[in-house]
């Protein structure tokens, strides 16, 4: 009983390395395996890796030869097989497939393999009845998931925040993440959808793993989902994840005001690579500084003033062209990540005043941060330099 298996050796390697994510270190032995089905009738293997949270499975072409009773997959030691796969240089590759073992053909060398003899490989996950379905460009959402993954809580206790929302209605999608300090969303138009509105909640390491395997070239991108699961297919690749079971906080109660989707306060332009190089210089200082990230925005006559003071290192000051009416302060790691985000040469600023949160905006993407309240008087650079030298 033998499976001969001839495929491009790249291939197959890209292959192997795309479900690698979904491999789990787990105390269970079959999680640390991949699984290859057979295909001979449509000259295609299957592979499938899954650690009970994510499954990801790809196919690909190939010459299968079939000696006896045909194998129908088998389960192979998923890191192992990657890095012999990356030793080797041939273009083809020639695997012999048989109950234990599968043994790799190479010019001059042999490899074998032990294949897992547990036949207990977890089930593919599945859809209920009532599944939607979507479909948008690959780079939407991948842009999107750039932008918004910073602003999702870390708190594994907090697992509706911990998570990504994907917010369906009236034909886009809004990507939103949150840890109660501050709020990103994103939208993309969706190109299709069979139904106008949907909420699906996705882990948050989830989704920084279909961020690392959605690919860099464009495409078409469907997503289907129920209660329980949800199924993202591009190309011959297919992703899914199991859904956080939660109710996600109103995020439009937070971003728009109660009349419709309008943001609050005046919307005042300002230059985004300005602003950047401000707050990074000013968060040179303020990461040391008694409450740590904090850093200051006053009016000026210019515009407005962003400094960051550490404990005895030292201060920057540095005016930006961005007319604001009262001062603020904000965290300095939140307002760097949420410029990182924009692409825009002058994004728009939303203050209503100090207490209350700042808005960063631009097209579809919104970025919401809350403020910092301090208390203590605003000390220009010339008046710290004079107390250091007294």
């Amino acid at each position: 009983m033998t499976l001969i298996l001839t495929c491009n050796r790249a291939d197959l390697h890209s292959a192997v390395n795309y479900v690698l994510p979904s491999i789990s270190n787990s105390v269970l032995p079959v999680l640390r395996h991949l699984e290859m089905r057979f295909d001979p009738e449509n000259s295609l293997i299957q592979i499938h890796g899954t650690d009970l949270e994510i499954r990801m499975g790809i196919r690909l072409p190939a010459q299968i030869k079939v000696e006896g009773e045909a194998v129908q997959s088998c389960l192979i030691p998923a890191r192992t097989f990657a890095d012999i796969l990356g030793m080797l240089e041939e273009e083809q590759v020639r695997m012999e497939v048989t109950d234990y073992d599968l043994l790799i053909h190479t010019n001059g060398s042999k490899t074998r393999l032990s294949l897992s003899t547990e036949d207990n490989f977890p089930p593919e996950f599945s859809l209920d009845a009532s599944h939607s379905l979507l479909s948008l460009p690959i780079q939407d959402l991948k842009r999107a998931l750039q932008r918004v993954l910073s602003a999702a809580s870390v708190d594994s206790s907090r697992p509706a925040l911990n998570a990504v929302l994907f917010d369906l209605k009236e034909k886009s999608l809004h990507l939103v993440a949150a840890d109660g300090y501050r709020l990103a969303v994103d939208a993309v138009p969706v190109q299709r959808a069979e139904t106008e509105e949907r909420k699906y909640l996705l882990p948050l390491k989830t989704a920084k793993k279909l961020l690392r395997s959605l690919p860099e070239e464009d495409g078409a991108l469907s997503i289907q989902s129920s209660r329980e699961y949800m199924l993202l297919r591009w190309g011959e690749k297919s992703f899914w994840a199991l859904l956080v079971q939660n109710v996600y906080p109103d995020w439009r109660q937070v971003v728009y005001t109660g009349e419709g989707d309008a943001l609050p306060g005046e919307a005042t332009p300002f230059p985004r690579e300005a602003l950047q190089m401000a707050v990074k210089r000013a968060e040179i200082f303020a990461r040391d500084g008694q409450i740590p990230h904090l850093i200051r925005f006053v009016p000026t006559e210019t515009g407005m003033r962003v400094s960051g003071e550490g404990v005895g290192i030292g201060k920057s000051e540095q005016d930006v062209e961005c007319a604001i009416h009262s001062p603020f302060a904000l965290n300095g790691l939140y307002l760097s990540q949420a410029l990182l985000g924009m692409d825009s040469e002058f994004p728009r600023l939303h203050l209503t005043d100090g207490s209350n949160a700042v808005i960063l905006s631009e097209e579809n993407f919104i970025y919401v941060i809350m403020p910092l309240f301090v208390s203590e008087e605003e000390t220009p650079v010339e008046q710290a330099e004079e107390k250091v030298a007294v």
